[in-house]
């Protein structure tokens, strides 16, 4: 028999090895795969609410300003200038007090506050974007000194408590996500493996006898191999097609909220064969009666 050949048989005997083991224990495997897919799912949330966040924050990058009133009889020109040339200023544009009260009008109860107060109270001002890379707080506080020292420059604002409170959330929640998806995926290893593990003790009988007619380890090794990986790789697809349902019944509609990409949904499937073929390739080293060297 050619190699080709007999590397072809070795896979289907391991195919239909794993599949006898997973009718011998049906409960014992059911409930595993049940297990792996919730953690893989409950990763797969983690996963999409981290991604939707950092989608937030890039959105709520682009919006941050700073803004700078301007006084009276300020020569906005010359301000712009000044503000251009500051570190960290990626986009400046002014705002005259018509302008200004034009935005402030679009709300019909405001506009009628405006009609009884006679006159514009609203000052010219500059709108200051902030490139990315400036965007922590030491560095906002930074350019908003700089800022308030510029010649015709009354008053700055850019929302300074709302803005850390912000990240500070954002960088918590990633910090947890981190956690559990850690957690998750330890727990997923010990339920493959203790699954490997009582799979090997009901077929020990087995491994004996083929040891006996000289079998090598790697052939005895392969069904549980199998198993492990398929395990795995059944609980990441139905945990990513779960995830998917969900998000179709829960958020299809809603703006802003999308899907995982196509590249996480494939890490956790990938995930999944990894942690299946992992705790099984451990499992049988631990438990099939041999010495390893």
């Amino acid at each position: 028999m050619s190699w080709r050949a007999r590397l072809i048989s070795d896979w289907l005997y391991f195919f239909s090895e794993a599949a006898l083991n997973f009718r011998r224990g049906k409960a014992t495997h059911f409930l595993s795969l049940l297990t792996i897919t919730v953690a893989l799912a409950i990763l797969g949330i983690f996963l999409s609410i981290t991604f939707n966040l950092n989608n937030l924050v890039r959105k709520m990058e682009n919006d941050i300003e700073v803004t700078a009133f301007l006084e009276e009889k300020a020569d906005y020109q010359l301000v712009q200038e000044k503000i251009r040339g500051l570190t960290g200023v990626d986009q400046v544009s002014f705002v005259s007090k018509e302008a200004a009260l034009e935005e402030f009008t679009a709300d019909e109860e405001l506009k009628e506050l405006i009609d009884i107060i006679g006159v514009n109270p609203l000052p010219a001002s500059v709108r200051i974007k902030v490139s990315r890379d400036d965007l922590a707080e030491s560095k906002m506080d930074q350019l908003v000194r700089q800022v308030e020292r510029v010649p015709g420059v009354e008053e700055v604002r850019y929302g300074r408590q709302w803005l850390s409170q912000f990240f500070k959330v954002i960088e918590l929640l990633r910090k947890i996500s981190f956690a559990l998806g850690i957690t998750l995926l330890v727990g997923v290893l010990f339920i493959i493996t203790n699954t490997i593990r009582l799979t090997v003790y009901l077929n020990s009988d087995k491994i004996v006898i083929m040891r006996l007619v000289g079998a090598t380890e790697n052939f005895i090794r392969g069904p549980y191999l199998v198993q492990g990986i398929s395990q795995g790789l059944l609980g990441g697809v139905l945990a990513v097609s779960l995830l998917k349902l969900g998000f179709f019944l829960l958020f299809e509609e809603q703006v802003g909220i999308t899907f995982l990409p196509l590249s996480l949904s494939f890490i956790i499937i990938v995930l999944g064969i990894a942690l299946g073929g992992g705790a099984s390739f451990a499992a049988v080293r631990k438990f099939l009666p041999a010495t390893f060297n």
